[in-house]
């Protein structure tokens, strides 16, 4: 995380940038023990997008020239445009 930001649930606000990512790929699904609850998991996560799309779009935030300004990054997997 970079320095002197805050988080706040799988949002992440700092030097006038919030972040809000969607749906990413993690072992979340493979650590619940419920197995009904695992495989709904398991189907959710097939839409998910990989963290390199959430690194990619902090990297393009912070590496813009300082006359400009990228307040606000919502990012979320294509599949999920619906919900």
């Amino acid at each position: 995380m970079v320095p002197g930001g805050a988080a706040r649930g799988n949002e992440w606000q700092g030097a006038g940038l919030h972040i809000s990512p969607g749906l990413t790929e993690s072992e979340l699904a493979e650590s619940l023990t419920v197995p009904a609850i695992r495989e709904q998991a398991r189907e959710m996560y097939k839409i998910a997008m990989p963290e390199q799309a959430i690194a990619e779009a902090i990297a393009y935030a912070l590496t813009q020239p300082d006359s400009v300004a990228v307040n606000e990054i919502i990012v979320r997997p294509l599949a999920a445009q619906n919900f």
